[in-house]
């Protein structure tokens, strides 16, 4: 049995339940009338999880293939309302893939300061751009390659989200709403 196999027994069972060699119950192959329970597979809950898992990685990499393409979508989204932490994933995600759209500088080549208010480190353990990591990588993000293209390109947005008022205003909505 593994780890979401499931016993079920109840008073009647018991009783009529023969044990085997193992300490088991074989209760006969009754449990599969039990409506939604197989013996063999995980419980309903646990399928509803991993379908709702799956559908989050879709829509991750759905948005961030449409931030890959410079997509109107991200662009409006961001300019309304955005957390930190999908600004930093985003940002991460475009530094890390350079696709072939217009991109702005919004740190130096080897810089580790991102400014803004409040300006912020990439390198910094606890800070936003650290935490944001793994959801670059869920966004489809070769996070490996960061550091080298920090190095070579400096930290880089695509230009239509600087529109219209630039990396520090973006910044400081995202940095008010932070969760």
């Amino acid at each position: 049995m593994d780890a979401f196999s499931v016993v079920v027994e109840d008073d009647e069972d018991l009783d009529r339940a023969v044990v085997g060699s193992d300490g088991v119950r074989n209760h006969g192959g009754e449990l599969c009338r039990v409506a939604g329970l197989d013996q063999d597979g995980p419980l309903p809950h646990l399928q509803v999880a991993r379908s709702a898992r799956m559908l989050a990685e879709w829509s991750h990499r759905a948005i961030g293939q449409l931030a890959n393409q410079d997509d109107p979508v991200i662009t409006r989204a961001l300019a309304s309302r955005t957390t930190e932490q999908l600004l930093c994933a985003l940002t991460i995600m475009i530094t890390c893939r350079t696709p072939a759209i217009d991109l702005t500088p919004v740190a130096h080549p080897r810089s580790v300061t991102v400014p803004g208010y409040p300006a912020t480190v990439l390198h910094d353990e606890n800070g936003p751009w650290q935490r944001a990591l793994p959801v670059a990588r869920e966004l489809g993000a070769d996070t490996h390659v960061f550091w080298a293209e920090i190095a070579e390109h400096g930290l880089r947005v695509p230009t239509s989200w600087l529109v219209p008022s630039g990396w520090t205003a973006l910044w400081s909505r995202a940095h008010t709403h932070r969760h």
